[in-house]
């Protein structure tokens, strides 16, 4: 028995309000006539704000950076550069590394466990 305050059942819509609010309703309903714009939105923001930072932090790093490199020239540059480029290839070097890992297991088990490839 409940003496004071409301459930969360108490705020759930009834079939009827689902139906006249489907017109109302970006994404539409769950079985529970809960609007799914409504629960996708915080999920939104949050990934909002974390893009938003890394872009920031991503802007930052890279003036203070180039910066850095333009000013003070010569092999400090070169070197900053060289850098750069490095971190420029690890995502494909990742990409080749799960690429062969996928390739040479099936192959390995295709052979009957004896491949030669490494």
């Amino acid at each position: 028995m409940r003496t004071s305050g409301t459930l969360a059942e108490d705020a759930q819509p009834t079939a009827l309000e689902a139906v006249a609010n489907r017109a109302t309703s970006w994404f539409g309903h769950d079985d529970l006539g809960r609007s799914l714009f409504y629960r996708l939105w915080p999920g939104f923001l949050v990934s909002l704000g974390i893009g938003s930072a890394a872009a920031l932090i991503a802007i930052v790093v890279g003036s203070t950076w180039g910066a850095t490199a333009g000013l003070i020239g010569g092999w400090t540059d070169v070197v900053m550069m060289r850098v750069v480029d490095v971190l420029y290839g690890l995502p494909y070097i990742l990409t080749v590394i799960l690429q062969k890992t996928a390739i040479t297991r099936p192959l390995a088990a295709l052979l009957g466990g004896h491949s030669k490839v490494a």
